[in-house]
């Protein structure tokens, strides 16, 4: 499971569950440190979904690129991001950076300022290049591990100007567990991703699955829809009635 937090610590964790008997124990490691000062609400940040790999655990989220404090909300554009955490998560926590990233994963450095302290963010892997707020931002992000082993990512391009965000539309690209973009990014129109809910593999037989799904309200027909994506970036539509 993903969390994140705007204080104590100021992160994305990731959180595993060990059971024995009738007794849980959680313990979260530290997958993207944020900018921003300790209790501070606004995050810059978007969590998204993680994919169990061979390699270890992928982690899809979107912040803002630009390391600086804004002096306000809605100032720099959100990119997603990819880190890839290992599977063993053995290497002992530290506050001024994440450390069980996945050296292999490459990536880049990104430091910030979190909580007053000076912290390293390793192997972030930067999949978008917004550079302007007013134009696009990463809103909503998801991804879906297909049985090829190739994932297929979604978010809502959103903008915000003259202080008032708006809805754009919903994209979508293929990449492998390595964080390598297959397909560039595919603009499938205004089809929203529910902001609480799963985007989901969609399987033809128990071993084969090579869509992803999701399901949203269409208020005008007063109906739900099923949008099927596949690994081509190819959309279709089920009506539910």
């Amino acid at each position: 499971a993903l969390e994140l937090g705007d204080a104590y610590d100021r992160v994305i964790g990731l959180t595993t569950y060990s059971i024995s008997g009738t007794t849980a124990t959680k313990k979260t490691y530290r997958v993207f440190h944020i900018k921003g000062t300790l209790g501070q609400n606004y995050t810059y940040t978007r969590l998204g979904s993680v994919a169990n790999t061979a390699s270890g655990y992928l982690v899809l989220f979107s912040s803002e690129g630009d390391p600086t404090v804004p002096s306000g909300i809605g100032v720099y554009p959100m990119n997603l991001a990819l880190v890839r955490m290992t599977k063993s998560l053995a290497v002992a926590e530290s506050t001024t950076t994440n450390a069980n990233y996945d050296s292999t994963f490459g990536g880049v450095d990104f430091a910030v300022t979190s909580s007053s302290k000076s912290v390293t963010n390793k192997g972030v892997k930067w999949l978008t290049s917004y550079s302007t707020i007013s134009t696009g931002s990463a809103e909503r992000p998801r991804l879906v591990q297909l049985s090829d082993s190739s994932i297929i990512v979604l978010w809502e391009e959103w903008k915000v100007v003259s202080s008032m965000s708006s809805y754009t539309t919903t994209k979508a690209m293929l990449i492998d567990l390595d964080g390598n973009i297959l397909k560039a990014a595919t603009d499938l129109g205004k089809v929203h991703l529910s902001r609480a809910d799963d985007v989901i593999p969609i399987c033809t037989t128990s071993t084969t699955c090579l869509e992803a799904g999701w399901v949203s309200g269409d208020k005008t027909n007063k109906t739900l829809k099923l949008y099927k994506l596949d690994k081509n970036l190819n959309l279709s539509t089920v009506i539910i009635n």
